[in-house]
Order: structure tokens, then C-alpha cells, then sequence
């Protein structure tokens, strides 16, 4: 945001918004006391007042640079000119006359207060300050959704600066009232002061300002909650009509009061309520469906779990969008979940994931979480609280142990049955409230899929806590160990599959998120292929790269014999045979000779190339004896010739007949092989002279 435009949500803005509505409240509530019981204000009042209408104006220029909120987008609007726009048409001409400082003016103009009925009307006017009573509304709305506390005492506050407000309105017209009709008439007891009883009325005028109002909020409190105002009656029509129209305010006021009051007092006794008819619901439902006792208990406490714990809400992060609610658990239990054996050693990334989405609830004493011979659907971690593991129950009924296992904070449950697809070897119940940290079966398959070494690590932590366990038969033990092995198994194969994958369809980043762990650069497909051979044999030089430096064999065997590079130069692929090179790989050809004569008799010449700047031999033989140069001799392949020529082929090679390449192209009359072995040897020739 530019710094030249406000944000409404700053602190510095909502301090600078709680300054005003301070000082709305306090000029609202001094402009209609001013008005009604100051006929005379002095000087340092009317500066007071003044420097308020000074805050306000400064106000108005601060609107101009501060953002809004568009109701339609819901987006930030920050452009000055729009922000210009929307205020002067809503809002700016009530601010200003709000904030106009007419009695100041009139005070220096005639060098005294305004009297007279001018001088009333220049002090009614800063009444209008009241307009801003919207914007400390607004003010108190905003703090009101910080939390319930501060919610429910500033909606009492403000209910209650209503009501005062309201009373003391009232009480500022009644004494205007009072003293309009006293100067026209000149008789201080035709008003509604001046005929009752109260401390010698026809007196009222010469009363402390103290004395007046002190009477005159009496009377407005009196009427406005409904008690009545006993001997101080209206006297004039104005007056009565006065309190006819406050009368019917005050019915509405008290009304909607008292119902926002009874609301919030009352919320409680609601949720008691609640309580009471679920309570009632579940006992018809049990008896219809003629429960067991335990069952109904069980129920019942969980009913009443809910009525506790109803303001902290467990579920209450459902409600929020995944981060918050991911931020939020990995406050709480990441330290928690991070001590737990079963994540031991794993990364930290890994760790947010597992934590960001789990699940927490909760559970009354003595319930079951998981039953013995179920397959569950969750791994359970204790937050809170105490379960108990008890002994499985034999073929004969009995146990291997009179001793249940009790497992605190930090206990971890359902582990081996959720990642190996087995039933529960044990049940869990609760034995106090409890709280557990749920994360769902394909939850954990997923996140486990993406981080293949943590997965690893996990597996061994499992399997080697299984080893060291007690509980549970010897049997047991070893059935579980080789799940356990079972599904490591399945990892590493599934893992191997999916970066072989990667490497053939040259999916770097794919590749990159998969090797975290180095050792997977090293796995096998069922031909004895690594990735290398084949992100080598599609001629992924960025994946070749990338592998290399995570360790992989730059000369590697498949089950075939064939190595990278060799897999490179069959496809053609000379930028990655280069990359290949440079980090030393070998062809290793088993049989370079067949190798290299096919290569010539099929006219592969860039291939042939391939193999020869690779190192091939040109003088290696094939099953019958023959050299490459043997195979281009017979089938008259004069552009191999020249090649094999140019590496180092050697025409005195013979094959199993005693025949040199030469003596196969005399005998079949092959002249322009003769011509490129004479042209070769004269260009040797001149090269060895010069």
C-alpha cells in the first residue's frame, strides 16, 4: 500500500479512530448540556470545543487518503481519486457542517456569548456532531469482534451510553423548555419547573447549574424507565407534547435494551437448554432402541463432554481456511508430535505436513477409540489425557497378561494396522477426558507418497519400536515385523517405479522433489535399468545432470549389459553423451565388434561416429573374425570406410579366412572402396612428410 494512503484496518488508524470516538461521545454529550443548562458559556469552554472541532477537520482531510472497502469486490480500494469521489458524496458535507465552530465565531464577532434566540440556534448547531456518533458506532462494532469478552462488555457499554444519552437529551430540552417559556412570559413558575414543589421552584433559575440538571435527569430517568415522574408535570403544550414523543422513544429504547441484555445474560441458561433436550432425545432413542446400560452411559457423558467444553469448540478450526487452521495446529503440537518415536529423524517439512492435517478430539472417560480384530481408518496421537492398550484376547478367551498398558501424552496408536492394512491388535479406551490427535488413513498415504525418505524413516522407526515391544506373543511380534517389511518392501518398489518414471519422461522437478533421498538415483527398474540409462536414453541432459550429482553410477549395467552412455549414443543424443563423458563413463561394450559392424552394415553412420569418438575399438571383430572395415568393404559403405579409416582402422586385419579388407573389395571388385583406401593412404602420406 502507498504510504500516502491510509489502510482502515492499521493500528495506527483504529487508535486514531478511538481518539475520535472518545471525543464524538464527549462533544455529543457537552453540546446539549452546553445548550440546555449553559446560556452563558465562557471563554476556555468555547475553546475547548473548538480545538475538538479543529480534531474533527483534520479528520475530514485524513478521509481523503484512506482506503475502503469496495461493497461489490470486497477488494481494497486505494485510488485516491475514487476514495475522493465515494466521500464527498457520502459524508463529507454533514462532516463539515459537524465540525464548523459557529459559536467561537459568533463569540469574537460580538465580543460576548450569543444571546437571544440567535445566540440559541448558534448553540444547537454543534449538536449536529451527533452525525458522528455513527462513525463511533462503527468504532465499537470493530472491537466488538475481538473476542466474547470484550464483545460483551462493549455491547454493554454501548447500551448503556444509549440509554444515558437518551436521558440526558431529554433533560437538556425539558430545561431549554423551561427557560424559553420563562422569558416569554416573564413567569418562572409557568413551566414545569416552576409549578412543582421540589426545593422552592418559583426560585429554579438562580439554581447551580449542579442543582438543575441533578433535577432534571431525575425527571428524564423517572420517565424513561417508566416509573413516572411524580410532581414534576409538563405545564405547557410544548412540554407535554415533548414528553409524549419521549415517552414513546423511551418504550422503544428500553425495549431493544433490554431484549440485547436479556440475550447476552440469558445465553447460558440456553446452552443448559440445549443440553437438557439432547439429554432427553438420547434417553427416548436409547430405550426405543433398548441399549445396554454401558452404552447409554457412554453416550450420555459424551453429551455431556459437549456441554463442557462447548466454549472451547475442538471443531471450531473446521470453519477456518486449511493454512489458518494448518498454522494453528503446528502451534500447538508440533513439539508434541515431533517427540514421538514414530517420527524420529524426520524432516521438518515433512513434520508440518503430518501436523497441518490432523484432526483433534475428543473423548469422555471410558470410551472405546479402537477395538481389537476393526481395521481403523485413523492414527491416534494422545495430546492430553490417558488411554489405556489392553492385552489382546486369546482363541480360549483368555490374555497373555493381567496388566493393561496405560499410554499418556505423546502415545501413538493404531500405527501398524493403518500403514500395513491389518486389523487392530489391540483396544484402546479412554480412562479420563481426553484429547486425540486424528490423521486420516489416505491422508497419510498421500503426504507418505510425497516424502519418500521420511516415509522410510517412519517404516524403521515402527518396525524397530516393534521389536522392542512387550504386550503382545513372540507370534504377534514377528507377524507384525513382517507387515511392517511387507510394506517397506512395497515403498522401496512403488518408490523405484515412480522415479524410473520421472527419469524416462524427463520430469526434472518431479525428479528433484523424489531424491531428497540419494540413494533412490540408484534404484532399478525389472531390466536393471537406473534412472540414468533411462533419462540417458531419451536424451534428458538436464536429468542426466541433475542425477550424476545425486550420486548415480555413471557406468551402471543393466541386466542387458548396456551402460548410459551407451544408451545415449544409440539414440543419438550427442549433448548428453557429452555430459556423460565429462563425468568419465565408459561404453563397456561386451561385444564392440558386432557393435561396430552393424552399425556399418545398417549405414547407421551416425552412430558409428558415436560409438568411435566414445572410444569404440575400429579394429574389433565380430563372431566370424571381420572388422568393421571388413563389413564396409563387402557392402561397398565408402562414407564408413572413410570413417573407420579416420579413427584407426587398420587394413592389414584379417578374418577367419586370412582375408584383409582389401582382399574382399578385389574380389568383388568394389573400386571405389579402392579409391578411398588409396586417397587415405596419399593423405597420410603427405601428412607424414610435412
Amino acid at each position: 500500500m502507498s504510504k500516502r494512503i491510509l489502510h482502515p484496518f492499521g493500528r495506527r488508524y483504529l487508535k486514531w479512530a478511538g481518539l475520535l470516538a472518545c471525543l464524538v461521545w464527549y462533544s455529543t454529550f457537552a453540546s446539549w448540556f452546553v445548550w440546555g443548562f449553559v446560556p452563558r458559556p465562557s471563554f476556555p469552554l468555547v475553546m475547548v470545543h473548538s480545538i475538538i472541532d479543529i480534531i474533527f477537520m483534520i479528520d475530514i482531510g485524513l478521509k481523503f487518503r484512506t482506503a475502503f472497502v469496495d461493497p461489490l469486490t470486497f477488494k481494497l480500494v486505494q485510488d485516491r481519486k475514487r476514495i475522493a469521489q465515494r466521500y464527498l458524496v457520502h459524508g463529507f458535507i454533514p462532516d463539515v457542517i459537524s465540525s464548523v465552530p459557529l459559536n467561537l465565531f459568533w463569540y469574537f464577532a460580538v465580543r460576548h456569548p450569543a444571546l437571544g434566540w440567535g445566540g440559541e440556534v448558534v448553540r444547537f448547531l454543534p449538536v449536529f456532531r451527533m452525525y458522528r456518533l455513527k462513525g463511533a458506532f462503527h468504532y465499537m462494532s470493530r472491537l466488538q469482534k475481538e473476542n466474547f469478552t470484550t464483545y460483551f462488555l462493549l455491547r454493554m457499554a454501548k447500551l448503556v451510553l444509549l440509554i444515558v444519552l437518551s436521558g440526558h437529551i431529554a433533560a437538556s430540552v425539558m430545561v431549554f423548555l423551561a427557560r424559553r417559556e420563562t422569558t416569554i412570559s416573564g413567569d418562572p413558575t409557568g413551566c414545569w419547573l416552576g409549578a412543582g414543589s421540589f426545593g422552592g421552584s418559583p426560585n429554579w433559575q438562580q439554581w447551580p447549574i449542579l442543582k438543575k440538571y441533578v433535577v432534571t435527569i431525575y425527571w428524564s430517568v423517572m420517565t424513561l424507565t417508566s416509573i413516572g415522574y411524580g410532581d414534576l408535570l409538563p405545564v405547557t403544550v410544548l412540554e407535554r407534547a415533548f414528553v409524549a414523543l419521549y415517552g414513546v422513544w423511551s418504550m422503544g429504547l428500553l425495549a431493544y435494551a433490554l431484549g440485547n441484555m436479556t440475550v447476552m445474560l440469558v445465553r447460558e441458561n440456553d446452552r443448559t437448554a440445549r443440553y437438557h433436550d439432547k439429554m432427553r432425545l438420547l434417553t427416548s432413542f436409547s430405550h426405543r432402541a433398548g441399549l445396554p446400560k454401558h452404552l447409554q452411559h457412554e453416550l450420555g457423558g459424551h453429551v455431556a463432554l459437549e456441554m463442557r467444553v462447548d466454549k472451547e469448540r475442538p471443531d471450531l478450526l473446521e470453519d477456518f481456511p486449511h493454512h489458518l487452521r494448518a498454522q494453528v495446529l503446528r502451534h500447538q503440537y508440533r513439539a508434541l508430535v515431533e517427540g514421538t518415536y514414530i517420527f524420529k529423524d524426520c524432516s521438518p517439512a515433512f513434520l508440518d505436513q503430518i501436523v497441518g492435517e490432523m484432526k483433534l478430539e475428543l473423548y469422555v472417560p471410558n470410551s472405546v477409540v479402537v477395538t481389537e480384530g476393526d481395521v481403523p481408518q485413523s492414527l491416534f496421537i494422545v495430546a492430553s489425557g490417558t488411554v489405556v492398550r489392553e492385552n489382546p484376547v486369546r482363541d480360549d478367551g483368555s490374555s497373555n497378561s493381567t496388566d493393561l498398558v496405560e499410554m499418556g501424552p505423546g502415545a501413538v496408536f493404531s500405527k501398524v494396522a493403518v500403514l500395513c492394512n491389518v486389523p487392530q491388535l489391540f483396544t484402546v479406551r479412554t480412562r479420563d477426558v481426553c484429547e486425540l490427535l486424528k490423521l486420516d488413513k489416505n491422508v497419510l498415504a498421500r503426504i507418505l507418497q510425497a516424502y519418500p525418505k521420511d516415509s522410510r524413516q517412519m517404516l524403521d522407526n515402527l518396525k524397530r519400536r516393534v521389536k522392542e515391544r512387550d504386550g503382545a506373543s513372540q507370534r504377534e511380534l514377528q507377524e507384525m515385523a513382517h507387515d511392517l517389511s511387507d510394506v517397506i518392501w512395497q515403498q522401496d518398489a512403488g518408490q523405484s517405479a515412480v522415479v524410473c518414471r520421472a527419469a524416462s519422461a524427463g520430469n526434472l522437478p518431479r525428479l528433484q522433489e523424489l531424491l531428497c533421498d540419494p540413494e533412490l538415483a540408484k534404484v532399478t527398474d525389472h531390466d536393471g535399468r537406473t534412472p540414468l540409462h533411462l533419462a540417458a536414453a531419451r536424451g534428458y541432459a538436464a536429468c542426466v545432470e541433475f542425477l550424476l550429482g545425486q550420486g548415480a553410477d555413471v557406468n551402471a549395467q543393466d541386466d542387458a549389459g548396456s551402460t548410459p552412455l551407451l544408451e545415449a549414443v544409440r539414440g543419438g543424443h550427442r549433448g548428453t553423451v557429452e555430459v556423460l563423458l565429462a563425468e568419465g563413463a565408459a561404453l563397456e561394450l561386451r561385444e564392440p565388434g558386432s557393435v561396430l559392424c552393424d552399425a556399418v552394415l545398417t549405414g547407421n553412420l551416425d552412430l558409428l561416429k558415436l560409438l568411435l569418438d566414445c572410444g569404440a575399438d575400429p579394429n574389433a571383430t565380430n563372431y566370424v573374425g571381420r572388422t568393421p572395415l571388413h563389413v564396409a568393404a563387402i557392402g561397398g559403405n565408402t562414407p564408413a570406410a572413410e570413417l573407420l579409416l579416420e579413427h584407426g582402422a587398420r587394413l592389414d586385419c584379417k578374418d577367419d579366412r586370412g582375408s584383409t579388407p582389401l582382399d574382399e573389395a578385389r574380389s568383388l571388385g568394389n573400386s571405389r572402396f579402392m579409391d578411398v583406401v588409396t586417397a587415405f593412404q596419399s593423405d597420410k602420406g603427405k601428412r607424414a612428410v610435412s
